[in-house]
């Protein structure tokens, strides 16, 4: 009897921290004991410590893992995974590679010159079910204004990639340098979960450490029109303002930062359940209708209730399910300057 293949679980995790006389080795310390302690298959990591190979091969012996393999670029990012679970394919994914270079020149973007030097790429196929994704941890730059758009230009590289690899998914696990909630995305999902305290501290850019999946395009006509509902759906509560009273219950939630189109798209698959706070309860779609019974939440009570409207992410071939932040304790603050982000990947 065949058994189901079992979600593994990923982390991304931005390893930099305060420097100084034994920070790098400490740092290192907390880097495994944390790995440990989530006991992941896959890690995506930015800013890469020095050592990152011993730190790798500590892994296996000190945890008695299986062996891991990794590919990274510079310190700006890598991949790790177990190949006891994944074979991983470098080859035609290396940042130097003559086609990974000749995608990145076909954008025809000044945004997407640095791309391949602040992403690491690696094809991951599960030796359990045979399934194939590609792989991507993804450091984005913070010394500019065009965060996003760097970003826009690194998804249409990998929608090029992904064609090229018969259309398999894409997970993308990084500090992305911006509020990955703060706005819709067209073409991949961003993992919800709740922030730490940290986290959400003033000066913080909030949800700036997160997962991200690629969309499935409608397959059909059903779905098609799914689609076209779900884009009126977007473009209807992404025009409406959402008021002051809304904004302090979604706060008192653990939801700030997010639009209602943000809390309606991640609670169609239950997610946003998992992050309500302590303070708080769980915002259902009524109590937001209580609050503005606007044409927008109208739109979206009526939706929710009847269920004509299923959301095409339910459709997705991969997901980060189970998303949360990983809380290393107030005296290792200054030892990663991150919470590491972990949860299940779904893969279909």
């Amino acid at each position: 009897m065949a058994h189901a293949a079992v979600d593994p679980t990923a982390v991304t995790m931005n390893m930099n921290g305060k420097t100084g006389k034994g920070f790098a080795d400490r740092r290192r310390s907390l880097i495994k004991s944390v790995l440990k302690n989530i006991e992941p298959e896959i890690v995506f990591g930015q800013e890469l410590p020095g050592k990152f190979k011993k730190m790798i091969d500590d892994l296996t012996t000190e945890n008695k893992w299986d062996e891991w393999d990794f590919v990274k670029v510079g310190n700006e990012a890598g991949v790790m995974w177990d190949t006891s679970k994944f074979k991983g394919t470098k080859d035609g994914f290396r940042s130097t590679d003559r086609r990974m270079i000749k995608i990145r020149e076909d954008l025809g973007k000044t945004e997407a010159s640095n791309l391949l030097s602040r992403a690491a790429f690696v094809k991951l196929t599960r030796k359990d079910d045979n399934t194939s994704f590609i792989a991507v941890s993804y450091h984005g730059e913070y010394k500019t204004k065009k965060q996003r758009e760097i970003f826009d230009c690194l998804v249409d590289f990998l929608e090029r990639l992904s064609k090229e690899e018969k259309n398999i998914p894409f997970l993308i696990g990084g500090d992305f340098n911006f509020n990955t909630l703060s706005s819709p995305q067209k073409k991949v999902t961003f993992a919800t979960y709740k922030l730490l305290p940290r986290a959400s501290e003033k000066g913080k850019i909030q949800y700036k450490d997160n997962f991200c999946w690629s969309k499935k395009e409608p397959s059909d006509e059903s779905d098609g029109h799914r689609s076209r509902e779900t884009a009126q759906m977007r473009s209807l509560l992404s025009s409406t303002d959402i008021p002051d009273t809304m904004s302090r219950q979604l706060e008192r939630a653990g939801l700030q930062g997010m639009s209602l189109f943000n809390v309606f798209e991640a609670q169609s698959h239950r997610d946003v359940k998992k992050h309500s706070s302590r303070s708080g309860p769980f915002i259902e779609m009524p109590d937001l209708i209580e609050v503005s019974p606007s044409k927008a939440t109208a739109k979206v009570s009526q939706t929710r209730k009847n269920s004509r409207l299923k959301m095409t992410t339910n459709k997705e071939p991969i997901a980060m399910r189970d998303v949360y932040a990983y809380d290393i304790g107030k005296d290792n603050y200054e030892l990663l300057d991150h919470d590491p982000i972990y949860g299940k990947l779904h893969l279909k």
